[in-house]
């Protein structure tokens, strides 16, 4: 093989490459806004979805530890319903990195009445599709 069809097949691979990272990207992507959604709507299927089935959730509440499953979390988004407050939401990914099956996100949240947050999220993709497996977060 040539130097020039070498030189061919390794730009064809690495776009190829580029093009995979960028769908998993937005498919990590697509579960954060799913999460979003849901916090935002209190829609708890959105959240459900979003979650990995043995998800935990685990962080500091306004000075208290928190060692759980998203599972209370959930619910307590059903009955908020930040969309029917007149709350002033607003979610910013800061980091996003995708390596292979897994992906970690950092998510900044305001409006959620008054406490913001900082979520440190851990993904999976287990071959039926990405969720979150983990939640670490600290509220402001």
């Amino acid at each position: 093989m040539s130097i020039k069809n070498l030189f061919i097949a390794a730009v064809v691979t690495l776009m190829t490459w580029s093009a995979q990272a960028k769908d998993e990207e937005a498919a990590v992507r697509a579960v954060i806004d799913l999460y979003t959604q849901g916090t935002f709507e209190g829609d708890t299927d959105k959240l459900t979805r979003a979650f990995h089935a043995n998800a935990v959730m685990n962080g500091s509440l306004r000075g208290k530890m928190v060692l759980a499953t998203p599972k209370r979390f959930i619910e307590s988004m059903g009955k908020l319903k930040l969309n029917t407050t007149g709350a002033k939401y607003q979610a910013k990914i800061t980091h996003l990195e995708v390596d292979g099956t897994v992906a970690t996100v950092t998510l900044k949240e305001q409006g959620l009445g008054e406490t913001d947050f900082t979520n440190f999220f851990h993904l999976i993709n287990d071959g039926s599709g990405w969720k979150i497996i983990s939640k670490a977060f600290q509220s402001h």
